[in-house]
């Protein structure tokens, strides 16, 4: 079964400290899926009793592993009592390391396209976010959501049709678990981002007044991140980071 895994963009990100009992932070963004960018997975039960998951990039092999990936077929076999096994190959588009949230996606691909082999029931969300807090919006199949909490509180929100964005995608795979630490080193964080208003805002085809909460930590760690953000701000009303980085949200070309 051959299926699409999309990109998707960030408009938006309020991160909340960690809490003492929690292994993860709380959020709060908007989600949006971009169609124009997808990893194609291949996904067909194995002929031995062990899974297979393979990446490639313009169909040469390329050597990724993928914690995510392993964790959801555990999971799923442990909780749905699967038999079979799989073999898996992720064609990738969407950048590691670029804040597009593929790992996700391709996680969610293949729970997709499992789930249709093995004719499972529907997914509970509230236990696919301790999978991964970015698979539960990938599983609704919405072109945008609303995203709170520890991903498992997905919100529909429907965008006009003309409403439309530049990528700009960068050739750096951030390290995404630094930029969290970089943000838990910091005691003050401040609320800055109103999610009603955006949401209303985006409802209307426009955004104005995002924020990202990673953002200066990505560019304390990458230099050239923030110079490439200064060089798009001459171009753009709106340039936001996605995610921890390091692809750019463009809105509204100046002139």
């Amino acid at each position: 079964m051959q299926v699409r895994a999309f990109a998707k963009v960030s408009l938006g990100l309020s991160v909340f400290k960690k809490q003492n009992n929690l292994k993860k932070h709380d959020f709060e963004s908007i989600f949006l899926i971009s169609d124009q960018l997808y990893d194609v997975v291949n996904v067909e039960i194995n002929n031995i009793k062990r899974d297979s998951v393979h990446y490639f990039i313009d169909d040469k092999e390329i050597y990724v592993y993928s914690k995510l990936v392993y964790r959801v077929l555990d999971w799923l076999r442990k909780d749905y009592n699967l038999q079979n096994y799989y073999k898996i190959n992720i064609h990738k588009k969407i950048p590691i390391g670029s804040g597009l949230g593929g790992g996700s996606s391709n996680a969610a691909a293949i729970m997709n396209a499992i789930a249709q082999i093995e004719q499972l029931n529907q997914f509970d969300l509230k236990q696919v976010a301790k999978l991964g807090s970015d698979i539960p919006f990938f599983l609704t199949n919405y072109k945008a959501g609303y995203i709170k909490g520890d991903g498992a509180s997905v919100e529909e929100i429907i965008v006009p049709d003309d409403f439309s964005f530049d990528l700009h995608l960068m050739n750096v795979n951030v390290n995404t678990k630094l930029v969290y630490q970089l943000f838990d080193s910091n005691s003050i964080h401040v609320i800055r981002n109103d999610f009603h208003k955006i949401i209303n805002d985006l409802k209307k085809g426009s955004i104005q007044n995002v924020y990202n909460d990673l953002e200066d930590y990505c560019f304390k760690l990458y230099p050239n991140i923030q110079h490439q953000y200064q060089e798009l701000k001459q171009k753009y009303e709106y340039v936001l980071l996605s995610g921890s980085g390091s692809t750019f949200v463009c809105y509204k070309k100046k002139g």
